[in-house]
C-alpha cells in the first residue's frame, strides 16, 4: 500500500484515486492489523471486530486499485499517439512446420 501509494504521486498519468485515499487507508489498515493481535495479548474477546474492520480496509484498496489501473489503461489507450487495438491483426508464422 505505501509503495503504490507513493508511485501514485509520480506516475505519469497520474492516479488521483490512489492518491487521494492510499494515505488515508494505509495508516488505517495498519491500526486495525494491530488491533487484530492486541487483544490476544491482554486476553481473549473481540480480537474479530478490528479483523474485519481491516479486511474491508484492505478490500476497499483493492477496488480503489482495479479502478485506478482500469482508468489509467483506458487513458492510455485513448491517448493521441498510441496504438489503436482495433483493426486487423497479423499473425506471420516463422519457421516451416512442426518437424
Amino acid at each position: 500500500m505505501a509503495l503504490l501509494s507513493a508511485a501514485a504521486k509520480v506516475e505519469r498519468p497520474g492516479m488521483p484515486l490512489i492518491r487521494r485515499w492510499g494515505p488515508w487507508l494505509l495508516p488505517c489498515a495498519l491500526v486495525t492489523a494491530v488491533a487484530t493481535a492486541g487483544p490476544l495479548f491482554g486476553g481473549p474477546g473481540w480480537h474479530g471486530v478490528p479483523q474485519r474492520m481491516h479486511l474491508i480496509l484492505v478490500g476497499t484498496w483493492f477496488a480503489l486499485l482495479a479502478v485506478a489501473l482500469v482508468r489509467a489503461l483506458t487513458h492510455h489507450e485513448s491517448a493521441p499517439g498510441t496504438p489503436s487495438t482495433a483493426g486487423p491483426r497479423h499473425c506471420h508464422v516463422v519457421g516451416g512446420g512442426l518437424g
